[in-house]
């Protein structure tokens, strides 16, 4: 299943470039995804790595940057201050905009570490360590 999008950038799917479907572009239509930057960013235990595609799939940028190791805080327990998360991806993403000139991002995609438990209050605002899957 293909995921939705803004409806008001052409689709980043070429195969769908011969349909008439309602909002899919034509293949005259096609150039236009060169315009905008598409976005992936992965958020690990040990840094943050971006990329940036065009609408054909070609790397246009990339970016990552590291982070401290997990603390170890007692056997079989780990844990990572989640502020130190956003202001690595802030950096890595700072320095990836950088790079894309006049391409303006149409679509992010985020992936981050697996089982991971961050407590946090009502406003989403962290209240202590992610606690960190061993």
């Amino acid at each position: 299943m293909r995921p939705t999008g803004n409806p008001h950038l052409p689709s980043p799917y070429p195969e769908a470039a011969t349909s008439d479907l309602p909002g899919v572009p034509l293949s005259s239509e096609l150039p236009q995804l060169s315009r905008f930057a598409y976005l992936g960013v992965d958020i690990g235990t040990s840094g943050c790595r971006a990329v940036a595609i065009d609408g054909s799939g070609k790397i246009i940028a990339s970016s990552q940057s590291d982070m401290p190791s997990p603390l170890r805080s007692a056997p079989g327990r780990s844990e990572q201050d989640p502020w130190i998360w956003w202001r690595t991806l802030c950096r890595t993403t700072r320095h990836l905009s950088g790079q894309l000139g006049n391409r303006p991002p149409a679509a992010i995609s985020l992936d981050a570490t697996s089982a991971t438990i961050l407590v946090s209050d009502h406003r989403g605002t962290p209240v202590s360590h992610a606690l960190m899957y061993d």
